[in-house]
């Protein structure tokens, strides 16, 4: 396998500063939410433990037309 240019340090830095800001806007975007202080009581917000179980309706069972049974 042949080798590649050899990186300049410029280049290595740039490289390891922009990698290190897409860490870093990934670490400020998706941190966790925390949790808020239970002195605001306008702030609360119930959430259900469980689920509300869903109704599905019936499938329609009839079988779409075909050529051979639509004449």
């Amino acid at each position: 396998m042949p080798e590649g240019l050899p990186m300049t340090g410029d280049a290595r830095f740039g490289l390891l500063l922009g990698v290190g800001m897409v860490v870093a806007a990934a670490f400020v975007y998706y941190r966790p939410e925390t949790p808020r202080s239970p002195k605001n009581d306008s702030a609360k917000v119930q959430v259900p433990l469980s689920p509300k179980p869903v109704r599905l309706s019936k499938m329609s069972t009839t079988t779409p037309p075909t050529e051979s049974n639509s004449r």
